[in-house]
């Protein structure tokens, strides 16, 4: 299954692990635990892999490849685990801007939280209307009082199909 897979500007990855061209690489593990030696994770699209970086390799400058996997073991939502990957070419790497960054991160909480004062700024930010402080310090008092909510269960399914949206969905000026 065709894939996405960041490395450092030097095609390495976490334990000195080199990728390139045609490299491919087995998991030390039998687990299934995803960010092991269980398994070599990649991400659904480019687009998933551009806002998951920060949380997961963290690479400066990243190198974006187009792979493919052989036998899945796992899968968050954020990212895949399989046993066997390969790097098969480099890829362009999207370049989220900040309010794009924000955007994804207002979808995918919408997605487990559900507090009605944060909802109605959620939405209102996400129409353009709701940019204030005043808006954004109401929804945070809200967003802090409430109790701790339970994930959606197909919240997982919806992460990688709000990073295409958010970076292939063209906004108009505001």
């Amino acid at each position: 299954m065709i894939g996405y897979k960041l490395t450092d500007r030097h095609m390495m990855t976490r334990g000195n692990t080199q990728w390139g061209e045609g490299v491919t690489h087995v998991a030390a593990g039998t687990g299934t635990a995803l960010c092991s030696s269980d398994c070599i994770h990649d991400y659904a699209s480019p687009e998933l892999a551009a806002f998951m970086n920060p949380a997961h390799g963290d690479f400066a400058s990243p190198v974006l490849w187009e792979g493919e996997g052989d036998d899945l073991v796992g899968d968050d939502g954020t990212k895949r685990g399989w046993r066997r990957y390969t790097t098969l070419r480099q890829v362009p790497l999207p370049q989220p801007t900040t309010e794009q960054g924000v955007e994804f991160a207002i979808r995918c909480a919408l997605l487990v939280y559900t507090e009605a004062t944060w909802v109605a700024w959620a939405e209102g930010w996400l129409s353009g209307t709701g940019r204030s402080a005043n808006a954004a310090s109401a929804a945070s008092a809200a967003a802090s009082a409430a109790a701790a909510v339970d994930a959606a269960t197909d919240a997982r399914t919806r992460i990688n199909e709000i990073a295409i949206e958010v970076l292939r969905v063209p906004k108009a000026s505001k």
